[in-house]
Parts: structure tokens; sequence; C-alpha cells
């Protein structure tokens, strides 16, 4: 959102990235400064990874990552410019770290719920003919694996439960630590993209329709 963090994306990469550390993989969540404190809230939430701010790409590459996983991360549009939802040019408040994304050699996961984040634009062509008005908003930046979902922060969720499934422990989040971190967020300011208001609530959903996605979650990968 405009100067705002959003509630979306920050607990979908915190629980995914707590997963990737949990399994003993050496993991560091990238931001920019207009989104630091929202994912430090999280983490401190429960227990997530470091986080470090940056505000760039290249900054980004610096670390020498095997793979970089976007989750709800603004992808530029074919006019070098970000654009949320409602359509307005958010470029201001969003650092290039979608440039990461054209380092070579660099294997990237992406997690999108519009078609304007980093890693949606593999799926440009078709959502340009569906979505014609938002066509000059779509993000061009491509990855290896893109994962389309209803909400970011459910992707999130999902690829935990991958990863549990391989380890044979649950390493998603439970109901209490959704709404932990939500609180967290609204407590630093963060608002809902889709109300604007600064309330415990992504894209409209609430922390309890959250907690069923992860509890149908758990329930997948016990089963498994």
């Amino acid at each position: 959102s405009r100067g705002a963090p959003e509630t979306d994306g920050p607990g979908g990469a915190v629980v995914f990235a707590r997963a990737l550390a949990l399994t003993g993989r050496e993991v560091a969540i990238f931001t920019d400064s207009y989104c630091g404190r929202a994912l430090r809230a999280c983490c401190d939430a429960v227990g997530g990874p470091g986080v470090i701010e940056e505000e760039s790409g290249d900054e980004v590459l610096a670390f020498r990552p095997d793979l970089l996983v976007f989750i709800e991360r603004l992808g530029r549009a074919e006019d070098g410019r970000y654009y949320n939802m409602r359509r307005e040019d958010i470029s201001a408040f969003t650092p290039p770290l979608d440039s990461a994304a054209l380092g070579d050699g660099v294997r990237v996961l992406a997690v999108g719920d519009g078609g304007n984040e980093a890693g949606m634009g593999v799926f440009r062509p078709s959502l340009s003919k569906l979505l014609p008005d938002f066509a000059g908003c779509l993000s061009v930046i491509g990855a290896d694996l893109a994962l389309p979902v209803d909400v970011s922060d459910w992707g999130g969720y999902a690829l935990a439960t991958m990863l549990s499934i391989a380890s044979g422990r649950w390493l998603g989040p439970e109901g209490e630590e959704i709404e932990a971190m939500l609180e967290a967020l609204v407590a630093v300011g963060a608002v809902d993209g889709v109300t604007l208001r600064s309330e415990a609530t992504v894209d409209g959903f609430s922390a309890e329709e959250h907690a069923l996605v992860a509890r149908g979650l758990k329930e997948l990968w016990s089963s498994a």
C-alpha cells in the first residue's frame, strides 16, 4: 500500500522462512526500509529468522543466495514502475528488490495473488487478456517456479506444509501464531491491502479464517 506495509505477505514469508531454518538451511528475510518493522514484528511474534533491509536487488545478490523466494513482493511493470491493485503508482515506496530475480544463475520461487508481484510475470500474457484494464500494472518479472494463490500468506503456509511432508514433522503455523503475527503487524501500523484499515485481517479475511486454512493444511500433512 502507499506508504504502509500490508498485512499480507509478512506472515507467509516468516512462516516459510522459519520452516526452512528448522530443516537446517541458512535463511535470511530480505525486505526494504518501509517493511522492515513489519517483518521484524512477525519474526519476534513466532521466532522467525533474521531480517535484513536492503534497497536494491544487487544488495540482495551480494549475499550470494542459491534460492530467492519472493512472497507478495511487487514486481515492476512494463514501464518500469510499481503498481498496487488499485492501479496506483507506488514506485516511491517500492525499492527495486525484484531486480534480484534477474541475477545470473539464481533460482527464483515466487508467490503472488494479483499478478503485479515479482515472479508473476510468467502469467502476464494470459493475465493481460483476462484483465485488460490492469495489463499495464502486471509484473514483467518472471520466476523459475511461480505459485499463484488467493492470498499470498496462504502460499507461504502451503510451502511450509510441503517442507513438513518432506521432513515428517509439522513446520507450519498454528492458529494462535497467525493471530499473534497479525496483532504484531497492526501494532507497527500495517494495513489490510483490501480495506486499507490497520486491523488484524489479511485481504479482508479474519485471523480465524486464516487459522482454518492453516488447520486444513496441517490435516493434509498428517494424512500424507
